[in-house]
């Protein structure tokens, strides 16, 4: 009989286990969703996929997100994870910019200035604060195993759903108009004007927190230089820029189709991309793919991290609810989220995305100060 393993042995073996186990896991949650896309939907549509899988996983990686930086720079005067997020911007400027106005049948990310516009990113800026993540950091929170994040991504549905069938009423509230910067300064001024804009933001967050607490991590660096190239990969192959918010809406659709609602006698339902996604199949939509790859990519990382259980408050589910709610709503009426109105819209060098980052700031002020009511830590 062999002797007894050694603790030392035992905690190696169950190591190596570990590790294996999860290796396998992370395998399996981008391989099985990448295989059923390409088997129901196409093999354009898993190579989606796994662009989208690419980011969710460099996000979970690299630490780079908004909700959570900008309220690091509000309160504790960390302003590493915000200067990541406007690096981020400036490579998307000056990647995207040339290419949107170079490239043949590309759509860039566009939308009007209006009383839309100002009211969505205001109330999408509070949710935001109150969900702890937005568009695409609520995705990459749920695949992490956040309990408050699936619950925000089941209300940011329907909170959608609703802005979505409220969005031709706000859009003819006042007057509204697209401004493209290309098309005014011509693409090497808009580059210009954009970097130098992010690059006198950046001053005032050196300002505010230090040249100790700006710099972001290598790790974050590489998380950016990472998220742009497979957005590119994702505007190359579908033809559309990053988006997140969207598939949140059809989905909001697709289910009140299956009660029996009928969704296209909706206006927004009758445009031309809305009402051919709403006809196709779920796994058919650019976005819905995408989207549902960022779920898998963070779900890569996640595997790799323990979570600790803990109590799950009323109060913060309350939070849930309602920052879930404002963020749906609100990036319909925006014309998109952190991704689809701030990084896609500036790199598309529309005025809207910049309104948008300026308004949503305005209301992620309000969601910070309002956190506390819900029992939540700044």
């Amino acid at each position: 009989m062999s002797a007894p393993a050694t603790l030392a042995q035992q905690k190696a073996s169950f190591s190596f286990s570990g590790r294996l186990l999860a290796a396998v896991s992370s395998f399996v949650v981008v391989a099985v969703p990448v295989v059923a896309v390409a088997w129901f939907a196409s093999v354009r549509n898993s190579q989606l996929l796994l662009a989208g899988a690419l980011i969710g996983a460099m996000l979970a990686y690299s630490g780079v997100g908004f909700a959570g930086s900008w309220r690091r720079l509000v309160v504790g005067r960390n302003g590493r994870g915000f200067a990541a997020t406007l690096l981020l911007l400036a490579l998307a400027t000056a990647l995207f910019v040339p290419v949107l106005n170079s490239w043949d049948q590309v759509a860039p990310s566009r939308g009007p200035v209006g009383a839309s516009l100002l009211v969505g990113a205001l109330i999408f800026g509070i949710g935001m604060q109150l969900g702890s993540g937005c568009g695409s950091g609520t995705v990459i929170g749920a695949g992490s195993r956040s309990t408050h994040s699936i619950m925000v991504l089941l209300f940011f549905i329907p909170g959608s759903l609703l802005g979505a069938l409220h969005l031709p009423w706000w859009v003819d509230f006042g007057p509204a108009a697209t401004v493209d910067l290309a098309a005014s300064l011509s693409p090497a001024g808009a580059v210009a004007i954009q970097l130098v804009a992010l690059a006198l933001i950046a001053l005032l967050v050196l300002w505010r927190c230090g040249a100790s607490n700006f710099l972001p991590s290598v790790r974050m660096v590489f998380g950016c230089l990472a998220i742009v190239g497979a957005a590119l990969i994702i505007l190359h192959i579908s033809g559309r820029m990053w988006s997140v918010t969207f598939a949140y809406s059809l989905w909001g659709a697709k289910a009140a189709e299956l009660v029996g609602i009928d969704m296209s006698s909706y206006v927004f339902w009758q445009s031309p991309y809305a009402s051919k996604a709403l006809s196709q199949a779920l796994l058919a939509d650019v976005t819905t793919v995408t989207t549902l790859g960022l779920l898998a990519g963070a779900a890569t990382v996640g595997i790799w991290k323990p979570v600790k259980p803990r109590p799950y408050r009323l109060r913060e589910f309350q939070a849930a609810v309602l920052g879930g709610l404002l963020m749906g709503y609100g990036a319909r009426l925006a014309f998109g989220c952190n991704i689809g109105a701030l990084f896609s819209g500036i790199a598309s060098a529309s005025l809207h995305g910049w309104i948008w980052f300026a308004v949503a700031w305005c209301g992620s002020l309000i969601g910070i100060a309002l956190r506390p009511r819900f029992g939540m830590a700044n």
